[in-house]
């Protein structure tokens, strides 16, 4: 639906995203790229990522999760732009999120991430 009439979709997971509601969070992040491999249109990178960072300090497992996943899927649209989002906020992701936003990285780029990673954890434990 979305790839049909954005128009009229976007606005509802708008709401869905700023919503209390861990269920309507978690699905305006996995729905804006539902399988990436069979969307013909996609959502800018900019609302993507917009929409993701706005929960990254949530603590819903499946928000987590979702987040994991919408990372996931943009990586497979949009790798330079994912991969410096991964870089910046490597130490704000959740654990839950971050196993499937890295589990499709060359294993370089998950070593590099994984150290930014430790680097940004460790720097705010301290």
């Amino acid at each position: 639906m979305l790839e049909h009439d954005p128009g009229a979709l976007m606005p509802v997971f708008e709401k869905w995203n700023a919503s209390k509601k861990p269920w309507f969070k978690r699905q305006s992040l996995v729905g804006l790229l539902f399988y990436s491999r069979f969307r013909k249109r996609k959502p800018a990178v900019k609302v993507l990522l917009k929409f993701i960072a706005r929960h990254l300090d949530d603590e819903h497992y499946y928000v987590q999760k979702g987040i994991g996943w919408a990372l996931r899927e943009s990586w497979n649209v949009y790798p330079r732009e994912t991969f410096a989002f991964l870089e910046k906020n490597a130490g704000k992701i959740p654990p839950v999120g971050w196993t499937a936003a890295t589990e499709k990285l060359a294993r370089k780029d998950k070593s590099r991430l994984t150290k930014l990673r430790q680097e940004a954890r460790s720097a705010t434990r301290s």
